[in-house]
């Protein structure tokens, strides 16, 4: 039986970015908005054979004001797959394969010197393919 190759495979992750500042307090603050903003962003090699996935959080609520971008780095496999499928797993499956450490890079960070910790949410990764993959090449 011979072993079925995955659409796609998670080579690595990179912390590109991240920014964290202490807030002492914030009158402009709107309990009624979510202080969590997420960026998804997707781009392959022209070939077709590496993609990437780019993850930016902000958060900023007292007493944190946190911005992360982390990138993870996928080989695709369009030799077994048609291009549009490997395309959807590298938005969908590749954030849900990212997000967690995106989530524990911001409780992490935002632990150091904080007795508030944040949890970021889970979010579903169903809901992000647009079909639009040409927007941001890397």
């Amino acid at each position: 039986m011979a072993k079925e190759k995955t659409i796609i495979n998670f080579e690595k992750y990179i912390i590109e970015k991240y920014s964290y500042h202490q807030i002492v307090s914030s009158k402009k603050e709107n309990k009624n908005q979510s202080p969590v903003k997420t960026q998804v962003e997707s781009g392959t090699t022209s070939d077709t054979r590496s993609g990437k996935i780019s993850i930016t959080v902000i958060y900023k609520s007292v007493p944190h004001d946190l911005t992360v971008t982390v990138a993870g780095i996928f080989s695709l496999n369009i030799d077994d797959y048609p291009k549009d499928a490997v395309l959807n797993a590298l938005v969908v499956n590749g954030t849900a394969i990212l997000y967690p450490y995106v989530r524990s890079i911001v409780s992490v960070l935002t632990s150091l010197g904080s007795e508030n910790s944040v949890v970021l949410p889970t979010i579903n990764t169903n809901n992000l393919f647009s079909g639009d993959h040409d927007a941001e090449k890397n």
